[in-house]
């Protein structure tokens, strides 16, 4: 026997389940407090190589209050956040205190080049801060093992936790 999907059975359209869907949520939209935009997060998602879209990544503004995703847009140019932040209402702009993103350039000129967010501070997520520290660790040991001479190195090599 083929299994059947549910609405399917009970005669259901697609169409008829999508807009009791968009309903539900709008109702509990409704029913939730408004959080106002203070602390925003942006963050870039790679979608990997086995997709067949035109575009690798997505971008994704959350609250970091809450870590509600608010907004996704196609690509992490500066255009893609840009397309977001000239949505928003100048009040909305005026609340914003600080935007925690990655260290990709092209979200800092995105926000530092908006009219309004003039006042809004632009920090980096924990995670591309301690990763770029272990980058900056790597070169200076690297950095220290081949000034040392030959005698010194000979007895570094193969041992990366040594020079530490």
């Amino acid at each position: 026997m083929p299994v059947m999907h549910v609405a399917a059975l009970h005669g259901l359209s697609w169409l008829t389940v999508r807009r009791s869907e968009e309903r539900a949520i709008e109702r509990w939209e409704a029913t939730r407090p408004a959080v106002p935009l203070c602390l925003v997060g942006v963050d870039e998602k790679w979608l990997g190589r086995r997709h067949k879209l035109d575009y690798k990544f997505i971008t994704i503004v959350s609250i970091l209050e809450t870590g509600k995703p608010i907004w996704i847009g196609k690509g992490r140019a500066e255009e893609t956040l840009k397309r977001w932040l000239q949505s928003l209402s100048e009040t909305q702009k005026a609340t914003i205190q600080l935007f925690a993103m990655d260290m990709l350039r092209a979200y800092w000129n995105a926000v530092d080049n908006t009219r309004g967010l003039e006042h809004a501070a632009i920090v980096h997520d924990p995670f591309h801060v301690l990763k770029l520290a272990g980058q900056m660790l790597d070169e200076l040991r690297r950095d220290v093992f081949f000034r040392a001479g030959p005698e010194l190195r000979a007895i570094g090599r193969g041992k990366r936790w040594l020079l530490l």
